[in-house]
């Protein structure tokens, strides 16, 4: 190829590269408008007064803007990190958002957000917080909740949207957010159990409004112990069975009646051989365990 034709061909690749980065540039890729999916606790109007910023701006002139070196790969993506990270410092419910643009100027963002899973103090507060221990929101005054308040554990300063720290060994923290994510997983958290107790890790307890209390020992085969519990509780035992759904003697939870007391903090009464005095009541089967065949 001789000089000219270089030239012209050099010239060419120059004036198309030049049209491609006006194209880019021009007043069609502005972001004009901004839709939002998977919102269900915020209203889209939130989402789009946090992200007004970006409205009528050149979409690839902010993806250069939002993206660090660390995270490169968000530009590839054509999605916008740093306003993504923002936005989920700005919403605490949010565990995540997607930031991207269609042609021609609109932006969609694809949100999920994080579900309350419990309630805990942190001094004069409540603290509401998810099956991953962040902080969703905290309550100055006492409040009707809809998710088991937790006792026994202690927290060190928080901050809402971040994670929920223990003072000291985490032992307690641990196991409450363990058990609120085994109760997710089994849609056992809203209406069923009004307090848990993670003070003594070897018998954990709960407790259902006004008189109803299970004990479930240690935290070993948990999730198994919670799915029976909550069979039990929705085909038939109910907050106004005064008494202990005990999970400690054996594989078979036993029912007793609040005669004396399992609960904690009280005498358990025990007799020469080390066993409970408190009397059974069997309310199905002819033994002393709750006969799960027969709550169907």
């Amino acid at each position: 190829m001789d000089k000219k034709k270089r030239l012209k061909y050099i010239l060419a690749t120059v004036l198309c590269i030049c049209v491609f980065v006006a194209f880019l540039l021009s007043p069609l890729f502005n972001l004009k408008t901004i839709n939002v999916e998977g919102c269900e606790y915020y209203q889209s109007e939130e989402i789009h007064s946090t992200l007004s910023h970006l409205k009528n701006k050149n979409y690839f002139i902010m993806l250069f803007e939002n993206t660090p070196f660390s995270h490169l790969d968000y530009l590839f993506k054509g999605r916008l990190y740093n306003s993504e990270q923002q936005l989920i410092i700005d919403k605490p419910y949010l565990k995540s958002a997607e930031i991207s643009f269609s042609f021609p100027g609109k932006g969609l963002v694809k949100v999920s957000e994080r579900v309350p899973s419990f309630c805990t103090r942190n001094g004069d507060a409540f603290l509401l917080v998810d099956s991953e221990g962040v902080v969703l929101e905290a309550f100055f005054e006492d409040a009707k909740f809809d998710y088991p308040v937790i006792e026994g554990i202690e927290t060190s300063d928080y901050r809402v949207g971040n994670t929920l720290v223990g003072k000291g060994t985490d032992t307690q923290l641990e196991l409450a957010i363990k058990i609120c994510r085994d109760m997710s997983q089994i849609e056992f958290l809203e209406g069923f159990i009004d307090i848990i107790d993670v003070s003594d890790t070897n018998r954990i307890w709960m407790f259902v409004k006004p008189s109803l209390s299970i004990c479930f020992g240690d935290e070993s085969n948990l999730s198994i112990k919670m799915s029976l519990l909550k069979e039990i509780l929705t085909t038939k035992y109910d907050g106004d069975s005064n008494g202990v759904i005990d999970f400690t003697n054996g594989e078979n939870p036993i029912f007793k009646k609040n005669q004396s007391s399992l609960l904690p903090g009280t005498d358990t009464g025990g007799n020469d051989n080390g066993e409970s005095e408190i009397v059974p009541e069997v309310l199905t089967g002819e033994n002393n365990f709750l006969d799960l065949n027969l709550l169907g």
